[in-house]
């Protein structure tokens, strides 16, 4: 494993047609220090829920964020454990969907209180990952953020690097994934767009999207972005996902922990039609303040993912997250519903519709 402490620049990209399309409109908020080069064009990305209730909902998450991510640490942690003994004991759907699932994960080892632990842990990752992401946006510039984490390459990273191509970028719900996203366009993989869904309230998706922009990551709506992916990864931007929820939509089949879940198609269908490597990926937690471990690698390459069928490209893809997962069991969002069976009868939506499955 090679380890970077130092950014590098960005790698030059293939010109297409994209790069030959009329200029991007670039938010005024983006980093001047990243690529201009749009190949997917800049669009405001709203929740469908406006109105005065959507707004005053956004004035209250904005303050509670804003004064919860000023207290000092110890006080900050005592109202994390606070609000994921509520959200546990209110909750009991996705507490019951975590507690189905990490009885997949580990079976026998792991006893009734161990679980209940992990499940709480679970509410309590959530709201970290949420309260850090304004921390670290109010408290780390976005060109420095590196300063903060110690990124760990495997050999596959150069190879990547010297070739100069798009990649998807694959991840679970693991670590912190806001600050993953941020750092990948300061270590050279710039352009950078990540597929998300929009939050329900208008104000607060508006928010969250520009709270990414200012940090350099570029976002692409999940409806419909499969028809924007392979001309972006062909351009030689990245793209990155989270494959670890449950896919709701024409789902591929394959055993995550051991059980047949419904996996996402998009992955072999973007690959299949760029040609782009796989790369993993994660940024967990260290114990220390506003610091991070980011590991990249390893990564499935054409010549390998070409020959997959996508059940068994999900396998694949499926057999390393859980390897990560078992590393960092603590810092897992084990709240999605991830064994539910598809309903009967679902509407099959058009060929370029990518719904990401909300936190069920």
């Amino acid at each position: 494993m090679h380890c970077r402490s130092h950014a590098v620049h960005a790698n030059e990209r293939r010109c297409t047609r994209a790069c030959m399309a009329e200029p991007a409109r670039i938010p005024v908020h983006f980093p001047r220090q990243l690529d201009t080069h749009w190949p997917a064009p800049w669009r405001p990305i709203p929740g469908s829920r406006g109105g005065a209730p959507a707004l005053l909902e956004f004035l209250a998450v904005r303050g509670a964020l804003s004064g919860a991510s000023r207290l000092p640490n110890a006080p900050r942690g005592w109202l994390l454990d606070a609000l994921a003994w509520i959200g546990q004991r209110v909750d009991r759907r996705h507490a019951r969907a975590a507690a189905e699932w990490l009885d997949q994960a580990f079976g026998a080892e792991l006893g009734a209180d161990e679980r209940e632990r992990r499940v709480r842990g679970a509410f309590r990752h959530l709201l970290r990952v949420t309260l850090e992401t304004e921390r670290v946006a109010r408290r780390v510039r976005p060109e420095r953020l590196l300063e903060h984490i110690d990124v760990v390459e495997s050999p596959d990273i150069a190879r990547l690097r010297s070739e100069g191509r798009g990649a998807l970028f694959v991840s679970a719900h693991l670590g912190d994934w806001e600050t993953a996203a941020c750092l990948l366009p300061w270590i050279g993989f710039d352009p950078l767009y990540v597929v998300s869904r929009p939050i329900r309230n208008r104000y607060l998706a508006l928010h969250a999207q520009r709270l990414r922009e200012q940090r350099g990551i570029r976002i692409l709506p999940r409806h419909g972005a499969m028809r924007d992916i392979p001309a972006v990864l062909t351009s030689g931007a990245h793209v990155a996902m989270m494959l670890d929820q449950r896919a709701r939509h024409r789902p591929v089949i394959a055993p995550f922990f051991g059980r047949e879940a419904a996996c996402e198609r998009g992955p072999g269908v973007i690959v299949r039609r760029s040609r782009s490597p796989i790369v993993f990926g994660t940024c967990t937690y260290t114990g220390h303040d506003l610091r991070w471990r980011c590991e990249l690698g390893p990564v499935l390459w054409p010549e390998t993912t070409r020959r997959l069928a996508p059940e068994e490209l999900a396998a694949r893809i499926n057999a390393e997250l859980e390897r990560q997962i078992r590393a960092h069991p603590d810092q897992q969002l084990w709240l999605h519903d991830r064994y539910r069976r598809r309903g009967e009868g679902a509407a099959e939506p058009a060929a370029d519709d990518f719904d990401e499955p909300a936190t069920d």
